[in-house]
């Protein structure tokens, strides 16, 4: 074999090392969190809600909660909020609306990378009972 084969073949099999080498080093990014919503339940003008953050995207959530909005058929993060912790798993809260009001609501999760979003639900609080 020449010698001008010989180096060419080294270099060859040096960048193939190299580019292994940073290949195996490198970490894979996180993803924004997935989360899913409960239907939520009423009790009068209260709104009851439920939902689970089943992955935290590779990075852990920093808040999480539910959005709420009378006109915004997916509420976002943007509009009415309840923040109800961070982390992963299964996560409560109430929201206060007023009387005969549709609502559409949907659980939050959020992380470094931004925020994921369960399921929307649509519902309509029921009047206060009075004696």
């Amino acid at each position: 074999m020449k010698k001008s084969s010989k180096i060419f073949v080294m270099f060859l099999l040096s960048t193939v090392i190299v580019a292994l080498f940073f290949a195996s080093g490198c970490k894979k990014s996180a993803d924004i969190p997935v989360v899913t919503t409960e239907s939520p339940s009423i009790a009068l003008i209260f709104i009851n809600c439920s939902g689970n953050v089943t992955d935290d995207g590779g990075a852990g959530v920093i808040r999480r909660g539910f959005c709420f909005s009378k006109t915004n058929t997916a509420p976002t993060i943007a509009d009415d909020t309840v923040i109800s912790g961070k982390g992963k798993g299964v996560f409560t809260d109430t929201y206060t609306g007023a009387a005969f009001t549709t609502y559409y609501v949907r659980a939050y999760a959020t992380n470094k990378e931004g925020t994921g979003y369960g399921s929307g639900f649509a519902i309509k609080t029921s009047g206060i009972i009075l004696p």
